[in-house]
């Protein structure tokens, strides 16, 4: 399935390369639930912090 999230139409023919993926194995996680945090070398401000 494509999806052209594009404001131009695409045309796309027999033979044409139009999609990349990467393939990779799905391997078991384990997760632990903390009541809180320990400090790290990455520093505070959570998830996409850029600090500013």
């Amino acid at each position: 399935m494509f999806d052209n999230i594009g404001t131009v139409p695409e045309i796309i023919e027999a033979g044409d390369r139009f999609v990349q993926g990467l393939i990779e194995k799905n391997v078991p996680v384990a997760f632990k639930e903390v009541a809180t945090l320990t400090e790290t070398q990455r520093g505070t401000g959570g998830f996409g912090s850029t600090g500013e």
